[in-house]
C-alpha cells in the first residue's frame, strides 16, 4: 500500500484551460497528456504523484467539470473527509476568461463547497501572453469586467503560471508558498482551516513539533492583565525540558509609527534602524534576535503598510516574508499604532488588516500604541473608545492592546 501523500493537489476547471499542463508543471515532468484542442483531452480523473522540494505529492487531474461535476464533488468530498492534506486549484486560462469559463469556476467552488473553500487557490494560466503587464494591473486594468469578481470569490487567493516556462520550478514553490503548502523546505498546515488569509500557515511554540500551542491569552498576558501592560514573556511558562522557551513575534504597521523603535524596545537599542521622519526607514523585512530575561525572542520588522501602489495580493506577499523570517512560524502579529490623530490612512491600514487576515489568525495580535506620552492623562482606554476604527481593531485583536512611551524600557517590554 503507497504511503498517503504529505500534499493531494486538485485541479478543476473548464476543458481546455490548461489543468493537465499545470499537472505536469508541478510534477516537474509530463504525465498528464496535454495538447491543443477543443475538445477535452482528459476524459476521466486521473493521479499521478512525484517527489516536490523534498516531500511526496500527489497530483489528481480531472476532466471538464461542466457534465462531470458529481464525479468530481465525491471524489473532492472524500479527500475532505480524509486526514490528509489537500489543495484545490481552481485553472482558469488568463487569456480566455468566457461566459462558460466563468460557470466552470462556480461549478468547481459548488464541487469543493463550503468546507474546502479554506483550501482553494485560483490558478491562471497562459502567463505568458501578458507580456510585460503583471496579473494585478491585468485585473485592474478592467475594473468592471468579469475577472475581478471571480477573484473576489477567492479572498485574493491566486496565482500564475507560464506556460512557456514549464520547467521551471520557482514558479511552482511561489505557489505552493502562496498557498501554504511549503515554507523552508517543510510542508506546513493547519488541519482547522487557515490562520492567515489566503494561506494555511500553522504556528508552533517551538521548533519541537510535540511542543502544544500556547493559548493566545498566555501569550500576551501582562503584569496588569489582558488589557494592559506590555509585552510579557515570564508568562510564557517555565523554559521546556532541554530547549529554552521561543518568542517570535511580527510587527506591523504604517511607516512612521515606531515599528523599529518598538523592536529596539523589545530586544535591545541599535537592532533595527530608527529614525524620527515622515519616510519609512525599514523598507524591507528584517529580522533580529536576542536574549530576553532568559528567553530567545525574535522580532521581524515589516515595511510599513499603506495600500500605495501594492495589491491586496503584494500586500499579503511582503507579510508572508516576515512569516518567513519568523520560522518556522510567528506567536504573535503586533499591530503597531502611533497615538494622535487617526488619520485616512490609519483607517486604510486597519481595513487591510481585516481584509488580509482571517479571523483565527487575530487570536495570535495584539495592538501596539507608540508615542503613549502623548496620551497626556488621558487613559488608553478612554482613547480607544472614543474612536470606533480603533475600538473595532482593538475588538477583533481580542481586546489585547499595550503603550510604549520614549520612557519604556526593555525590561518593562519584557515584563
Amino acid at each position: 500500500m503507497d504511503p498517503k501523500p504529505d500534499l493531494t493537489i486538485v485541479l478543476l476547471g473548464n476543458t481546455g484551460v490548461g489543468k493537465s499542463a499545470a499537472g505536469n508543471t508541478i510534477l516537474g515532468r509530463t504525465v498528464f497528456e496535454s495538447k491543443k484542442s477543443f475538445r477535452s483531452v482528459t476524459k476521466q480523473i486521473s493521479e499521478a504523484k512525484s517527489e516536490i522540494f523534498g516531500k511526496q505529492i500527489s497530483v489528481i487531474d480531472t476532466p471538464g467539470i461542466i457534465g462531470s461535476e458529481e464525479v468530481i464533488k465525491a471524489r473532492c468530498q472524500n479527500l475532505l473527509r480524509s486526514s490528509g492534506v489537500c489543495l484545490f486549484l481552481v485553472v482558469v486560462k488568463i487569456d480566455r476568461f468566457t461566459i462558460e469559463q466563468n460557470t466552470a469556476v462556480d461549478k468547481a467552488l459548488q464541487a469543493i463547497g463550503e468546507n474546502g473553500l479554506d483550501k482553494c487557490f485560483l490558478l491562471f494560466t497562459s502567463g505568458d501572453t501578458l507580456g510585460h503587464m503583471s496579473l494585478e494591473e491585468f485585473i485592474k486594468d478592467d475594473p468592471e469586467g468579469p475577472l475581478k469578481p471571480v477573484v473576489e470569490k477567492f479572498q485574493e487567493r491566486y496565482h500564475l503560471f507560464n506556460n512557456e516556462d514549464t520547467r521551471s520550478k520557482e514558479q511552482v514553490r511561489q505557489l505552493l508558498e502562496k498557498a501554504g503548502t511549503l515554507r523552508e523546505g517543510e510542508v506546513s498546515y493547519t488541519e482547522a482551516g487557515s490562520v492567515l488569509n489566503p494561506m494555511a500557515v500553522e504556528v508552533n511554540i517551538d521548533d519541537d513539533p510535540e511542543a502544544p500551542l500556547l493559548p493566545p491569552d498566555e501569550a500576551f498576558k501582562g503584569r496588569h492583565g489582558f488589557n494592559s501592560g506590555a509585552i510579557a514573556l515570564q508568562d510564557l511558562g517555565p523554559p521546556a525540558a532541554g530547549s529554552g522557551k521561543q518568542m517570535r513575534m511580527v510587527l506591523l504597521g504604517l511607516p512612521g509609527g515606531g515599528k523599529s523603535s518598538s523592536g529596539n524596545t523589545i530586544l535591545g537599542p541599535d537592532k533595527f534602524k530608527s529614525e524620527t521622519g515622515f519616510n519609512a526607514v525599514t523598507t524591507e523585512t528584517i529580522s533580529q534576535t536576542a536574549t530576553v530575561e532568559g528567553r530567545q525572542v525574535t522580532v521581524v520588522d515589516t515595511p510599513g503598510i499603506t495600500g500605495e501602489g501594492l495589491s491586496p495580493q503584494q500586500l499579503f506577499e511582503e507579510i508572508m516574508k516576515s512569516i518567513t523570517e519568523a520560522k518556522p512560524g510567528p506567536h504573535a502579529f503586533v499591530i503597531v499604532v502611533r497615538i494622535g490623530r487617526i488619520t485616512s490612512a490609519d483607517i486604510k491600514m486597519f481595513e487591510i488588516l481585516k481584509k488580509l487576515f482571517g479571523k483565527d489568525a487575530l487570536k495570535y495580535a495584539m495592538v501596539l500604541f507608540t508615542y503613549g506620552d502623548q496620551l497626556k492623562g488621558q487613559s488608553i482606554d478612554e482613547l480607544i473608545k472614543s474612536n470606533p476604527h480603533v475600538s473595532d481593531l482593538v475588538s477583533m485583536c481580542g481586546g489585547r492592546y499595550c503603550v510604549f512611551d520614549k520612557h519604556t524600557e526593555r525590561k518593562q517590554a519584557a515584563g
